[in-house]
């Protein structure tokens, strides 16, 4: 375990004989902002002081000077940050005409209203048992939420600044102590506390962890919209995402009571509908206009690069709060992860923490990996600017292009006749196959609801631009990233979360172009992948998914994070029970040991469906949208619907039947065939467009004279635009009254 032996009185030779003659020690990285603690001459109740015995703790050393020195950069505090087994009397530092400013509520010593002239002793003791502040704001979200009606582990936070003979300050030093905290996971895991003044927080208007006055406004006006108390649309200020949203904060992290790192960052929210919880998720991210351009420690013990060296560096790191399990077990994302590390995609690690803010007990997290280019970067030693990640459809980082290529491809993936064998060679080409068969056979084996069930959600992939042989994976190919399995295992007991359901033949979102499991359905035509997509589904289930393997896991998280998550739960009003909490583990364990019978039987009916068979361009009628005022009658036994426009309107486009997602390849000659019929003869036309932001281009556009008699057209196009997989056909009815029939429509390439 690393242990950094901080010093911050630096730069010249003098100044050590400054620390020696102090006895003292300071501190590495110097901190800056915050608000509201604790004061030094509060008393306190007789409270437990005692720590494990396994527990390390600092001595703090207190010694008088017996003459001025000159001056020096920055105070110097009698003992360090850390966790110590009874109270003592703290002293700080300066040199011959240099003033301490510092404050104990978190905020800014040299700007601060609470600063003080620092001129004896600071008591340094256990105040859990002083009246809870930030924690006792309620006002933090719309879902129904009470905050604690006891006392929370606190501890004491002294900042501290130089003033010198000038008027200028020095950085600040932070540091955090805590007094007599018995539970044994302050010993066992990593707590970070974070410091910041508390306005950037808690302000009750402007605060980012508050509902905020913009949302109070809001429902006052015309503009108002219900949404679920939970849903991200709701103006909250802590729905408020980017860089606007980012405060500077302390960070401090403690192992087994010492302090081992500790630096200046910036810091937002994160998540999305996990941010209307209580208990909120943090990132850190590490920029020069706070401290240091990295965060150079290991916040994950044992998580090394490609070359197997012990990653030490992070521009950015996640404190999660568990996601949608924040409410049962809090680690499911981590627990699969952990399943799954040694497939071909990559993975987010975690490590588990406790977190302080500004002096109060937040409970228990999981410290996550940011995956990003600099996750890329780091982990294989690829420069990030030849790195693009995608996240939910969007740039994570790289280019614009970057997503149009890959969504190009995808378009290209669900559409290709994967039998044809450039077809498939080209996807292995473009596509890392390992990668993309081992993402979808977890996500569906445990049966993630929040990825592919109607739409799709939560997935990652990166790729690089150009070939490097001497780097891993630096070959173009696009991999995926594993990423937010929270909503998996059986989570919520519904059906369609459950053991029993069949994800592979039942999850499609046949209206995005990032349909995974409509492009392994195409795949499937493939027979050479289709028996290799079989073999290494039986083998994850029987290796990564082993019900022992499962239940060795299970054991450990839930004998490690128990304690700890049910002073989360009645720190957050979660309603914690150590039933409930052991039903869901239980519930868990049950997931993977029913799973295995119930997906190997829908994997056998996976791979026994005849795809010899093109798949039509066009979906079934009644998937078609209906547009303008109209009835509409769907007949699918017939393959066809009816319309009947009771007047004609200004434009033929004023009435529409339309058949989305078409996928058109530039270059490519396509033929329409159709029946149709009117009660009153005219002129219709047919087009097929597509919705570019508000604007309608059309690749196709053709009238045809129709009569009471239904009779067969055929049209035939050159695809002559970029290859786009959101086309949609519609047919226009909007200038003829009367009644119409539209049967057998049929968009398919001419060979």
């Amino acid at each position: 375990m690393i242990k950094y032996w901080k010093n911050r009185v630096h730069i010249l030779l003098w100044m050590i004989c400054v620390c020696v003659c102090f006895s003292a020690c300071g501190k590495s990285e110097p901190t800056e902002s915050v608000d509201k603690v604790v004061e030094d001459t509060q008393d306190v109740d007789s409270a437990e002081t005692k720590v494990p015995e396994d527990m390390e703790v600092s001595v703090p050393q207190t010694k008088e000077d017996s003459e001025e020195v000159e001056q020096v950069l920055l105070p110097v505090f009698s003992a360090e940050a850390g966790f110590y087994p009874d109270e003592f009397e703290l002293t700080i530092r300066a040199g011959k005409g240099q003033e301490i400013y510092y404050t104990l509520d978190g905020s800014d010593p040299t700007d601060s209203d609470t600063a003080k002239v620092y001129d004896k002793a600071l008591r340094i003791y256990n105040n859990t048992n002083e009246p809870n502040r930030l924690s006792a704001i309620t006002d933090i979200t719309l879902n129904e939420y009470n905050p604690p009606n006891k006392p929370v582990d606190k501890g004491i936070i002294v900042r501290a600044a130089i003033k010198n003979m000038d008027g200028s300050f020095s950085e600040v030093v932070t540091n955090s102590y805590f007094v007599g905290k018995k539970d044994s996971y302050y010993s066992e895991m990593k707590v970070i506390s974070l410091v910041t003044n508390a306005d950037n927080l808690f302000h009750p208007d402007t605060g980012f962890y508050m509902v905020g006055k913009g949302y109070y406004d809001w429902l006052e006006s015309d503009e108002y919209e219900e949404y679920d108390p939970g849903d991200a649309n709701n103006p909250t200020n802590y729905n408020i995402h980017g860089k606007e949203s980012e405060f500077p904060t302390s960070v401090q992290v403690f192992e087994e009571g010492k302090e081992v790192y500790s630096a200046n960052v910036g810091t937002r929210l994160s998540g999305n509908w996990s941010r209307a919880a209580a208990q909120k998720s943090f990132r850190l991210y590490s920029r020069e206009e706070y401290g240091p351009k990295k965060m150079k420690y290991a916040f994950f013990d044992e998580l090394k690069d490609a070359e197997g060296n012990l990653i030490e560096s992070y521009k950015k790191v996640t404190i999660r709060n568990g996601g949608n399990d924040n409410q049962t077990l809090h680690f499911r994302d981590a627990f699969f992860q952990d399943l799954t590390k040694d497939l071909a995609p990559d993975y987010m690690d975690s490590e588990p923490c406790i977190l302080f803010v500004n002096g109060e007990f937040w409970g228990f997290y999981l410290l996550r990996e940011k995956p990003d280019d600099d996750y890329i970067e780091a982990h294989y030693g690829i420069d990030k600017d030849d790195v693009a990640v995608l996240k939910n459809g969007e740039v994570e980082s790289g280019e614009d292009s970057d997503l149009e290529e890959f969504n190009a491809f995808c378009a290209w993936a669900k559409a290709a006749d994967m039998s044809v064998e450039e077809n498939y060679k080209r996807f292995c080409e473009v596509m890392d196959l390992q990668s993309f068969m081992d993402y979808v056979t977890v996500e569906t084996y445990i049966n993630n609801a929040d990825w592919i069930n109607g739409y799709v959600n939560n997935w990652q992939i990166w790729h690089t631009r150009t070939v490097d042989e001497s780097l891993p994976k630096a070959d173009t190919k696009w991999r995926f990233i594993f990423y937010d399995m929270d909503f998996a295992g059986g989570l919520y007991y519904s059906e369609n979360t459950g053991y029993a359901w069949d994800s592979l033949n039942n999850n499609r979102a046949d209206g995005s172009v990032y349909d995974f499991l409509t492009i392994l359905d195409n795949l499937m035509a493939n027979p050479e992948f289709a028996e290799q997509f079989k073999e290494n589904y039986l083998r994850i289930i029987d290796t990564c998914f082993a019900p022992d393997v499962v239940d060795a896991l299970l054991d450990s998280y839930v004998k490690s994070y128990k304690e700890a998550t049910q002073d989360t739960f009645y720190r957050f009003d979660l309603g914690w029970s150590a039933e409930s909490y052991d039903a869901s583990a239980a519930h868990l364990r049950e997931f993977f040991h029913e799973r295995p019978a119930y997906a190997k039987q829908y994997l056998e009916a996976f791979c026994a469906v005849d795809r010899s068979e093109p798949k039509p361009m066009i979906s079934p009628v009644e998937k078609w949208g209906y547009y303008g005022e109209a009835e509409v009658t769907v007949k699918p036994e017939e393959n066809a619907f009816c319309v009947s426009v009771p007047n004609a309107k200004e434009s033929p486009w004023d009435i529409q039947c339309q058949a989305y997602n078409i996928t058109l390849n530039k270059g490519q000659e396509y033929r329409i065939t159709f029946k149709a019929s009117c009660t009153t003869p005219g002129v219709m036309n047919l087009g097929i467009n597509r919705n570019d932001n508000g604007q309608y281009p059309g690749c196709f556009w053709q009238e045809f004279q129709v009569s009471e008699d239904l009779q067969e057209y055929t049209m035939q196009f050159t695809m002559e635009m970029d290859t786009n997989y959101d086309w949609y056909l519609n047919y226009n009815f909007g200038n003829i009254e009367g009644d119409y029939v539209i049967k057998d429509v049929v968009l398919e390439p001419v060979e």
